[in-house]
């Protein structure tokens, strides 16, 4: 192993603390996210290091590390960054007594409880035998465990409604397809990599939790904190020092800049993370601690329980306790991964327990053994959140699932609550609380006159006659013939009928299991994943209300006319003009089966695959067709 990325790659592995943990607990790397960060560079140089890695990354480094570029840098340092978060999540999962993790489907049999897993870790780092442990065989073992899934076994006996003890069988409570953070495609190059088994007993020495504690909320700080890196190859020795209360790494020909105390050394060709020159400004990524998230719950989503709760304690009361998830939604629209609404969720259950209470439902007691009951009510109820980011959003489900597990539920489907789009861009369908397609129904000239005009005269001339010619056709789609209705007015009818069979199909998808069998809540769940699936990419009126509503934003962010554009499986396709308010009228009415479009097939091909690329690239988030339910709700007057 190379030790040049490692303080002190002599330390021991005893009871008593050794070089690393005198090193993590007196620099800033003390914290969760250090760790992380640190063991991320540690596990990475260790790949690159070992000689029978070489053909596999060579191709994909920058020099000096090997003759790739900055895309394979990256490609490299996803995967390792997944591959330490997998591990990451496990070990964060062994205060939850309920999970085990599945060795073998059959009859829950081979389950591998997550307390143990820490127990059994922190015993293997501790032993004499620490070093004959092969530490990346034993990671890969619990990742391939986890893509299994997860059972939940009660701690306790559970009661049926007459107090008896009712048997219960470990049934498959988390499985495989919920959790995409353990897709095997996340670390397809590594499954192929070796790494020398220090390296690996370094990494999970920092990864395991000191100490058996419920944290989720460190999950978030460690992901949220890690897009402030960049991955790098160093060009030249470098030193790691703290600087303006930053770690970061810097020549050694310039001694001046490290009159701070020196963290790490490494050479050319070693594998950093620096911070990144964007920063999470750039990229809309800031962890909120939690003391601030509980007060902006109180200060928001405590002024809307109040009427509610006052209301309850009078002697006519409006409301009952169950309004309280039928009233209040509470949407977090950058909502990372998921801190404000944990928070959201454990604020609305601790209400939900009290106006119980309050209404003489439940004794005190009752009310707080089922306070993990509320809490997965809430989640599946009230919460919502929108993220650009992915993984962000795979992050917000785990992180919400942690905080609602119970031992004889299954886990909320969260999926048409938690949403990946960019919040800030999407089609107008609404006026104040009006659902209305006015703005929808023609292309604005603000948004032709974004597109390149080119340089050349002809270039120009043909910008011109584009604006004009949206104006012109823009007057004439508002005209119509008597006895018939003008596209504007199919386009109305067409996408209401959207926000209909979206709120139709969103009953079913709330359907609470509180009241069923085990067996048939899972199925359930099952029919929500399989129902959502069909809305979401089927051939659906919502499906075709989205693509349309995808092709009036596009517009804005048309690709120059005329530039060739990658098709997946083909050939590239020639960026066509932009369509003006008469082409997209046209387009759009071919969803709904109107007058033969002047298109021909393979046009209107071209057209949505452009409108496909910019929307991949875009994410455009369109609120009221993600959130039918809560624009289309009627809610009690006060």
């Amino acid at each position: 192993m190379d030790s040049n990325l490692t303080p002190d790659p002599t330390f021991n592995l005893d009871a008593e603390p050794g070089g690393l943990d005198r090193f993590l607990s007196c620099s800033p790397t003390a914290g969760a996210d250090r760790k992380f960060v640190l063991a991320t560079e540690i596990l990475a140089q260790g790949f690159i290091d070992h000689p029978a890695n070489g053909p596999l990354l060579c191709p994909l480094l920058p020099s000096p590390a090997g003759n790739g570029d900055q895309e394979g840098l990256y490609r490299f340092f996803t995967e390792v960054f997944y591959f330490s978060y997998q591990l990451l999540f496990l070990f964060h999962l062994q205060p939850y007594q309920e999970l085990s993790l599945l060795s073998d489907l059959s009859e829950g049999d081979g389950c591998l409880k997550m307390d143990l897993l820490y127990e059994t870790i922190g015993c293997l780092l501790k032993t004499e035998a620490a070093d004959d442990i092969d530490y990346l065989d034993l990671a890969r073992s619990l990742i391939q465990k986890a893509r299994r899934g997860f059972v939940i076994t009660p701690a306790s006996p559970l009661l049926s409604a007459d107090g008896q003890t009712t048997p219960f069988k470990p049934s498959l409570v988390i499985s495989p397809s919920t959790i995409p953070l353990f897709d095997p495609a996340r670390t397809q190059l590594l499954e192929s990599c070796s790494v020398a088994n220090q390296v690996m007993q370094m990494v999970v020495r920092l990864l395991a939790p000191r100490q058996p504690e419920r944290r989720d909320e460190e999950l978030s700080l460690i992901y949220e904190e890690m897009l402030a890196y960049e991955p790098a190859i160093a060009t030249e020795a470098m030193v790691k020092t703290k600087i303006k209360d930053k770690e970061q790494w810097v020549r050694v020909k310039q001694p001046e800049r490290c009159a701070g105390e020196k963290r790490a050394y490494c050479r050319a060709g070693s594998f950093i993370l620096r911070p990144a020159a964007d920063g999470r400004k750039h990229r809309g990524a800031f962890y909120t601690p939690a003391e601030i998230t509980q007060y902006i719950v109180t200060s928001t989503v405590g002024v809307m329980v109040k009427p509610i709760m006052q209301d309850l304690a009078g002697e006519a009361p409006l409301y009952c306790p169950d309004d309280i998830y039928e009233e209040i939604k509470v949407c977090d629209p950058a909502m990372g991964s998921g801190a404000f609404l944990v928070q959201a969720c454990r604020f609305l259950a601790e209400s939900y327990s009290q106006a119980r209470v309050a209404a003489g439902l439940e004794d005190e007691q009752t009310a707080r053994a089922r306070l993990p009951y509320y809490k997965r009510r809430a989640a599946e109820k009230c919460l919502y959140g929108v993220d650009l980011d992915p993984m962000a959003v795979e992050l917000a489900k785990l992180t919400l699932w942690l905080e609602v597990l119970v031992a004889d539920r299954p886990l909320p489907f969260l999926d048409p609550h938690l949403r990946c789009g960019n919040s800030l861009i999407g089609a107008p369908l609404r006026q104040e609380e009006q659902f209305t397609v006015e703005e929808l129904s023609y292309i604005p000239d603000a948004a032709l006159e974004g597109i390149n005009k080119g340089t050349t005269t002809e270039q120009k001339a043909a910008a011109r006659a584009r604006l004009q010619r949206n104006q012109e056709e823009r007057k004439r789609s508002d005209t119509k013939q008597e006895g018939q209705t003008s596209k504007s007015e199919e386009l109305q009818r067409f996408m209401g009928l959207a926000l209909l069979e979206g709120m139709f199909w969103r009953t079913s998808l709330e359907m609470p299991d509180e009241s069923l069998p085990l067996g048939h809540a899972l199925a359930l769940v099952q029919y929500k994943t399989d129902l959502f699936n069909e809305l979401m990419h089927g051939i659906t009126i919502r499906r075709q209300a989205q693509q349309i509503c995808d092709l009036w934003c596009a517009v804005w962010f048309w690709p120059e006319p005329g530039s060739l554009l990658p098709r997946q499986g083909g050939e590239n396709i020639e960026v066509p003009e932009p369509p003006t308010t008469g082409r997209f009228l046209e387009l759009a009415s071919t969803l709904w089966g109107a007058a033969p479009p002047t298109l021909t097939p393979d046009e209107q091909i071209v057209y949505w695959a452009v409108v496909q690329h910019v929307a991949a690239q875009q994410r455009f988030f369109h609120w009221e067709l993600e959130f039918p339910e809560i624009w289309g709700r009627q809610r009690k007057s006060r």
